[in-house]
């Protein structure tokens, strides 16, 4: 009877780690088929539009937040990476840049080089 029931909890606890392998199988899957679909797909034809750059508009939402140490930070892009440079006051507010870069749905990583004083 205890033996079985160890059995028994054995066996789900190798259930759930096998369901957590399979989540963290399907977020690195989803994550590659999205850079290998950006990788792949033609520049978009803008027809006379002129559209800013990704840098200038994740520049311009840093500005817009209603954090001025945010309108300090520094934004490069290159390609589908994004780099952050630059001095915030706290950890929130490198948080909350990371966070606005990264929702962006041309950026893949982004590269947080602000230092916290």
């Amino acid at each position: 009877m205890v033996f079985s029931a160890f059995l028994e909890a054995d066996r789900r606890r190798q259930n759930r780690n096998r369901d957590r392998a399979f989540k963290a199988l399907q977020v690195v899957i989803s994550f590659l088929w999205k850079l290998i679909v950006i990788v792949n797909s033609p520049p978009p034809v803008n027809e006379g539009v002129t559209l800013p750059s990704l840098a200038a508009r994740i520049s311009d939402d840093l500005f817009r937040s209603g954090y001025a140490p945010l309108r300090l930070v520094t934004v490069l892009a290159s390609g589908c990476v994004v780099t952050l440079s630059g001095r915030v006051p706290t950890f929130y507010l490198k948080q909350i840049a990371q966070h606005r870069a990264i929702r962006f749905p041309d950026v893949l990583l982004v590269d947080n080089q602000i230092i916290v004083d």
